[in-house]
């Protein structure tokens, strides 16, 4: 209710009077002194094996600050999944990169993309310690430093999901909901540098050991290699549905830290940029039907014009509401099944390579420069998440306009019975296309039942690329399965 007492219900303009005692954009700044102070403690505790100028000038500092790395290039296949959730714990910061409203004010156009350059070194900074901790020789060092670290974020992240609820279509704790991935990975992450820590305290005292050796052939290779060595079984075991049409599981092959990583992070990040634009797509809809029963009560008369024009606009957001969620879900599904995808892509080409079939996957004519090769390594993970966000978005936008030009097109002449006339419009397009579509499904079926030889074998699945020789003389008499070729 305003101060006039009219119209209160249609407020939409809504004052927002709590302020949440920390913000995250300055926090991630402030994050930045302990991030770096962490990687200044353990480049001083790593030693270096090659040797530099500096060494010869300061002898006594020979092999001192040492490069850290966030991940160790030969062990791929150990701690994939502690490694996936440090990886999960930035998939929000992520997200924050792709928001709009952390310009400065009175910032200048051609400089933003500077300005987004230096909020990716940012987050790229105060995320480095969750690496480097879990990477460390020095685990007791680097397991106080990241359960101090990791915690801090933890308690800020909880602060300010939980400060100032606001009651929306979530719930009253939506933070919560939209960020209870990135929760969960910090929690994975203290409780594994609890593990760590522990297991330091029991190696100090001779009760374990912290050194793990590194093999260039994991288990799961030696075992694959057995494999491939063993005599092939005469008659291959009965396969059920699920391996046939979905996925089948090898128990010989492992994937490595990195693309663990990618999956990870790329599925927190698509739940919440997904649940995010749901939230925002929800108050824009609310605000706009507000408005529209604002304009509704000041200037609907009860005339036919007025009573036909506002219920164009009243269907047309109704359509628009439902073509957007629907293709929401199928989008996000397409986007889940992309990354599964990626899985099975990653598996079959890598069995490619151990076959020594290179020549499928790049062809003998093209010269890979080996730079190239490791930048585009590096940047593998950026770029799948960045495509699949925006692969996300512009999808979603297409199948929306798609969902709504068949809603005009075809649902809503069907729903009001004009069912005629719908076919005099559209049925000389689309009776062709079935026609064609049906013929052709008729010629593979004639081709495969009377021009081929039977199967040599029962187990296969395609007859052999053989005619059938006596009936091929008989083919004249056929003359409609040619007919529109």
């Amino acid at each position: 209710m305003n101060e006039t007492g009219e119209e209160g219900d249609y407020d939409f303009f809504e004052n927002v009077t709590c302020e949440s005692p920390i913000e995250m954009e300055p926090f991630l700044r402030y994050s930045l002194a302990p991030s770096l102070l962490i990687i200044i403690i353990l480049s001083f505790l790593e030693t270096r094996t090659r040797r530099c100028w500096l060494d010869e000038k300061l002898p006594r500092c020979s092999g001192c600050i040492g490069v850290l790395t966030p991940m160790d290039s030969l062990n791929v296949f150990s701690n994939r999944w502690t490694l996936g959730f440090a990886f999960g714990v930035i998939a929000d910061k992520l997200i924050f990169l792709f928001e709009k409203d952390y310009f400065p004010e009175g910032f200048p156009s051609w400089a933003k993309v500077f300005w987004v350059m230096l909020l990716a070194i940012e987050v790229g900074v105060s995320s480095y310690p969750f690496f480097v901790c879990l990477s460390t020789r020095y685990t007791m060092t680097g397991a106080v430093l990241g359960f101090l670290y990791t915690a801090a974020w933890l308690a800020v992240t909880i602060v300010d999901s939980l400060h100032c609820p606001e009651e929306d279509f979530l719930g009253e704790y939506n933070k919560i909901i939209l960020l209870w991935p990135s929760l969960v990975c910090y929690v994975f992450l203290l409780g594994q540098f609890v593990r760590l820590f522990v297991k330091a305290i029991r190696a100090r005292y001779g009760l374990d050991s912290l050194d793990e050796e590194t093999s260039l052939l994991e288990a799961s290779q030696a075992q694959y290699v057995h494999r491939l060595l063993r005599k092939p079984p005469l008659e291959q075991p009965q396969k059920s549905w699920f391996r046939k049409k979905l996925y089948e599981w090898d128990p010989y092959f492992q994937f490595p830290s990195r693309i663990i990583s990618t999956t990870v992070l790329i599925i927190v990040s698509l739940y919440i940029f997904v649940l995010g634009e749901f939230i925002l797509v929800q108050s824009l809809m609310k605000m706009i039907r507000k408005l529209f029963d604002i304009i509704k009560v000041k200037f609907y008369d009860g005339s036919e014009e007025m009573t036909s024009f506002f219920y164009i606009i009243e269907e047309f957001l109704d359509i628009t509401k439902g073509a957007w969620f629907f293709s929401m879900a199928f989008s996000s599904v397409t986007c889940i099944g992309y990354v599964f995808n990626l899985l099975a892509c990653y598996r079959k080409q890598i069995k490619l390579l151990r076959a020594g079939k290179k020549y499928l996957l790049v062809p003998e004519s093209i010269t890979i420069s080996p730079s190239l090769s490791v930048i585009s390594l590096g940047i593998f993970t950026a770029w799948q998440v960045a495509y699949i966000l925006w692969g996300y978005l512009i999808m979603h936008l297409l199948e929306t306009v798609l969902g709504m030009v068949l809603m005009y097109v075809l649902i809503l002449p069907m729903k009001r019975g004009e069912w005629m006339e719908l076919l005099n419009k559209w049925g000389l397009v689309i009776l062709p296309i079935i026609i064609v579509m049906i013929i052709k499904k008729v010629q593979i079926f004639v081709a495969g039942r009377v021009f081929l030889q039977p199967k040599i074998s029962p187990k296969d699945k395609e007859k052999p690329l053989a005619l059938d020789n006596r009936l091929v003389p008989g083919s004249e008499t056929l003359p409609a399965v040619y007919f529109l070729e």
